[in-house]
């Protein structure tokens, strides 16, 4: 796992912003999901930054098979996924897979708490409702239960 981690400071030594989901694993922090790191760049900034390695890449995009060409991440989305997944709370899960079911949960905004602000939609997973934000085509984050006198149907 020390290479996302070696990744995200070249490419922050770049001047680039970037995002690692953490959690805790036998008392150390360790990324949530393999190999990836979310930069925040245009394409033509990343395309020269990956190029700049030559042969020897050490990354590559998150391709979108559907639109043929790297995934892209709305800033709201990443805003409040960043916004959950930076609790590294122990009860945070990662979903890689979404069934049709949690995408049919209701669309809410989050109104008080932590997680003020945040949109996503509430699902029933491990016996507790929690907001799910999904970055579509690639995995969620749910967040820890919430209580649904602050959320806000949308």
């Amino acid at each position: 796992y020390a290479r996302e981690l070696k990744v995200r400071d070249q490419i922050n030594d770049h001047g680039l912003r970037t995002f690692i989901p953490m959690m805790w694993k036998d008392k150390t922090l360790v990324p949530a999901i393999t190999g990836l790191v979310f930069a925040q760049a245009t394409r033509e900034t990343l395309d020269a930054y990956i190029r700049s390695f030559g042969d020897a890449r050490p990354v590559n995009y998150y391709w979108d098979r559907t639109a043929d060409r790297p995934l892209t991440v709305p800033d709201k989305a990443m805003e409040d996924f960043i916004a959950i997944a930076s609790t590294m709370d122990p009860d945070l899960i990662y979903l890689t897979e979404i069934s049709d079911k949690l995408r049919e949960g209701q669309k809410v905004i989050v109104k008080e708490g932590p997680f003020k602000g945040v949109e996503g939609k509430v699902v029933r997973i491990r016996k507790s409702r929690r907001i799910m934000v999904e970055i579509p085509g690639m995995l969620a984050v749910a967040s820890t239960y919430v209580e649904m006198g602050n959320v806000e149907i949308i």
